[in-house]
């Protein structure tokens, strides 16, 4: 019987110590769990983070793309002369084709619709800059038709020498004047 009391004894520390060592095994497991979970927080805060740049530095290529895209429409740009021309007949044409090509740009706007430098601001407008020849004939054709009327004659003379002065004798100085043709 002894024998029976302490195998009895020895069976319920041994399922005592059972017991103690699952719980261990539960709480180690749960503990586990714990610090799985918060890694995988992090980790899915990282990825969003990442994500987030991502998107950032794509926005930022895109906005360089169109930059890049719009300067390039700029400088391959090609228009007819003739628009300045019609545009510049009267104030209504003018502020008409100004609000049409200056909708976005207050200040291009304002400095469009002034009358006194509006052929150059037409013809800069109208052709890039890769079409130097054809932006230099346009001024001819807008500013030159502006200008009718006021060509002149330049004549190279003698400068006359004041009262008490020596004139002089290498004739390298003078002065150009203009004599105005009245057509």
């Amino acid at each position: 019987m002894k024998e029976r009391e302490l195998e009895n004894q020895y069976n319920l520390r041994k399922l005592g110590a059972e017991d103690q060592v699952e719980k261990l095994k539960k709480a180690a497991a749960d503990q586990v769990e714990i610090r799985r979970s918060k890694l995988k927080e992090k980790v899915r805060l990282m990825r969003k983070r990442a994500a987030k740049r991502e998107k950032d530095i794509y926005g930022q290529i895109q906005a360089v793309r169109a930059t890049l895209a719009g300067n390039l429409q700029k400088a391959y740009k090609k228009g007819d002369p003739q628009e300045c021309v019609k545009a510049n007949q009267d104030d209504t044409n003018r502020v008409a084709w100004c609000s049409a090509n200056f909708f976005s740009d207050y200040r291009g706007f304002m400095d469009c619709k002034s009358e006194e430098d509006f052929c150059h601001f037409c013809c800069d407008n109208l052709f890039g800059d890769l079409f130097a020849q054809e932006k230099l004939k346009c001024y001819n054709i807008v500013c030159g038709m502006l200008n009718k009327g006021i060509d002149g004659q330049w004549v190279w003379e003698k400068a006359v020498s004041k009262e008490g002065e020596k004139p002089s004798t290498n004739g390298s100085e003078g002065s150009a004047t203009s004599t105005k043709s009245i057509n």
